[in-house]
């Protein structure tokens, strides 16, 4: 099996029920004919003996992850995504290798998966500009898949651990059909379940039996899930009534899982067997929004009001629903789970989000105290991908992180390297310090070699922890990178963004992170969680140099959440103080639009700062705009207006404001 970091689609908002019935109804629910088993409670945690040996896989902002059974990983970074396209990475379980691009060397690659055998599969773009399905392996590299007649692109690939890939083959003229393809029999088209002006399909998965899921258009703007194997061929499985369905996994024996829409917003999760059809996974009025699916049928997601924060969630047809819980904070969140019944994701603890690891028999586990011969600073933000074998990839401070179980055998890892500690945000001149931690086996020596983000390079050394300086002469977001080498000639890398602004010019800046609920996400993004930014809007004028001769300074924002990513270079100041427009791109991809507006952090006050951001694209065909991310909107489709959320931390929120609190960092509007 393989876990993945992105699942599922839809394309209306969900909206939720009162947060104080919640628990009410999670512990009403009773199990009758036809209906999945009522929830077990969640265990609370207590001490286990499972630990980790954490392995640098990269540094960068990761856009995706995927985990084959002997611990391969298929994964996507760039070192610096404002300047530099993403790329596709292979780990082969000791070294990390670049797996090309379809067109020129470094162009722009977007794993997506890999099978039993280490092939990778993902989305490049070729030499004509076109978007392409790939598959890469060791011996022959990189290669083309094709595409169904009449279209242009192939995209968003779903690969089986065997190699067999469906996909979404698209044109400009509005063409959206699904596609099968293996190495044996090529390209297949799996047709549309509704005939017409809107005839669409788009699979969501697929099992190593070959069966497929996914939605397609079925008459009267309704979109249903369908099933497909090459005996049946497209087949609609849309038993509830109601408007719409959406899958986000396939059993091994080829039951369905997914999400369908009640009308007025509301949105819950089923699960279809050929016996049972479409059955909801939770008692009536608790809301549920599913994200992913194990091959032995372990559903994982978030359970709650989607406008305020909710809980990750796990559904088994044995155990029914389990609300997770927190350790202690304002949300968790599911990222997927393996076959051994362990889930993974993040939890808040009150202060800061923290990667976490749960089972039936510990509850939710803190990741962060299971870590052994870790350098200090190193902190687990969230856990996105696992194996059978309990081999967990992880986001943490430093970047991309493997997680091995430690055993008694020599584990051969390399040393880990833990964050640059240096302050996220600091004046144009003023100097800027920063240090870095290593651990290993035994003590040693490392030579660290520092680049700045802006050409600027240093050198230092030293047994456990290293440190540099640097003065930044130009505003901007830059990366700062330390490559950690030891005697043998061994190195790790890591890295952080630092926005080098000029306090009181008129510009803007902005770093940190706040709590992204459920429903700000739309169609494949829709997941709660930790959102993280950046961005910079230097004064009109400003030099990147003292130069006269100097251009204006380059604004930038880039922002993360539930599998999105976003960057512009094109960030103008719209309509006041705080208020910001422009383009940019989602995970690659051109033609999104945004507005954001900021309120300032405020140390008087301790008023941590706010942010609201809405980004959407123009949908060719019908010419309305398309939000696929909007976390300012307080209402939802229940005709209730929830509160604008608080800071993670507790701090609560200013009458009138809209948009999220600053869980972390600062914002800065001169």
């Amino acid at each position: 099996m393989q876990a993945r970091f992105h699942t599922g689609a839809a394309r209306r908002a969900v909206h939720g029920i009162r947060p104080g019935l919640l628990c009410a109804l999670l512990l009403a629910g009773t199990a009758h004919a036809q209906q999945p088993p009522a929830h077990e409670t969640a265990r609370k945690p207590h001490a286990g003996k499972t630990t980790y040996r954490v392995i640098n896989l990269a540094a960068g902002d990761a856009t995706s992850a995927s985990i084959n059974a002997s611990g391969q990983v298929a994964y996507s970074l760039t070192p610096d995504i404002l300047s530099l396209p993403i790329n596709a990475f292979f780990y082969d379980g000791s070294t990390s290798r670049n797996v090309g691009s379809l067109a020129a060397p470094g162009d722009f690659a977007r794993a997506t998966g890999i099978t039993a055998g280490g092939r990778v599969v993902g989305v490049s773009r070729n030499p004509m500009g076109n978007l392409r399905t790939f598959i890469w392996n060791r011996w022959t590299g990189i290669a083309d898949i094709g595409t169904l007649p009449g279209t242009d692109d192939a995209i968003e690939p779903v690969v089986n651990s065997l190699g067999v890939i469906t996909g979404i083959a698209n044109s400009d003229t509005g063409i959206n059909r699904g596609f099968r393809w293996s190495a044996l029999l090529g390209m297949t088209d799996l047709g549309v379940l509704a005939p017409g002006p809107a005839e669409s399909s788009y699979p969501r998965a697929i099992n190593d039996a070959g069966t497929i899921v996914g939605d397609s258009w079925a008459l009267a703007n309704d979109w249903h899930t369908f099933r497909w194997t090459f005996g049946s061929g497209m087949v609609d499985i849309h038993t509830n009534g109601s408007e719409d369905s959406t899958p986000v996994g396939v059993t091994a024996s080829g039951n369905v899982a997914g999400n369908y829409h009640l009308g007025g917003g509301v949105w819950r999760s089923y699960f279809w067997t050929p016996i049972t059809g479409m059955v909801d996974i939770a008692p009536p009025g608790v809301p549920t929004w599913m994200t992913g699916l194990t091959a032995n049928g372990r559903a994982t997601g978030q359970v709650g009001d989607p406008f305020i924060p909710t809980h990750a969630m796990t559904w088994t047809q044995a155990g029914g629903l389990v609300d997770l819980g927190t350790f202690g904070g304002v949300y968790s969140s599911a990222s997927g789970a393996n076959n051994k019944g362990q889930v993974i994701g993040a939890s808040h603890d009150g202060v800061q989000a923290r990667a976490f690891v749960w089972t039936s028999a510990e509850g939710m586990v803190d990741l962060n105290t299971r870590l052994r011969h870790a350098p200090p600073g190193l902190h687990l933000v969230n856990a996105i991908a696992i194996n059978d074998i309990g081999h967990i990839v992880a986001e943490s401070n430093t970047g991309l992180v493997l997680l091995k179980p430690a055993s008694k055998k020599p584990c051969g890892c390399p040393h880990t390297v833990g964050p640059i500690e240096t302050s996220p945000m600091v004046a144009v001149g003023a100097p800027v310090d920063a240090a870095v931690s290593v651990a290993g086996d035994g003590p040693a020596d490392y030579r660290v070699s520092w680049t700045w983000g802006d050409g600027a390079t240093a050198r230092s050394a030293g047994k456990e922890r290293a440190s540099a300086s640097h003065s930044y002469t130009r505003p901007g977001i830059h990366t700062v990178t330390a490559t950690v080498t030891d005697r043998a000639g061994k190195s790790v890398e890591v890295s952080r963004k630092v926005i080098a602004y000029t306090p009181g010019n008129g510009g803007a800046a902005g770093s940190g992170s706040f709590v992204s609920p459920l429903a700000a996400g739309h169609g494949r993004f829709r997941q709660a969680g930790l959102a993280r930014f950046n961005f910079i809007v230097p004064a009109t004028g400003q030099s990147l140099q003292s130069s006269v001769a100097s251009p204006p300074a380059q604004s930038a924002l880039h922002f993360e959440a539930g599998g999105l990513s976003f960057v512009s270079k094109d960030v103008r100041a719209r309509g006041g103080r705080g208020h910001f427009d422009g383009s940019g791109t989602v995970n690659g991809k051109a033609g999104y639009r945004f507005a954001l507006t900021a309120k300032a952090s405020s140390s008087a006050s301790s008023e941590p700062g706010r942010m609201k951001l809405r980004i959407w694209q123009v949908d060719r065909a019908t010419g309305k705009n398309v939000v696929v991310y909007d976390n300012g909107d307080a209402s939802g489709g229940d005709g209730r207006v929830r509160a604008p959320l608080p800071a993670a931390s507790g701090a609560g929120a200013i009458a009138g404001d809209s948009g999220s609190a600053l869980a972390e960092g600062s914002i800065a509007l001169d």
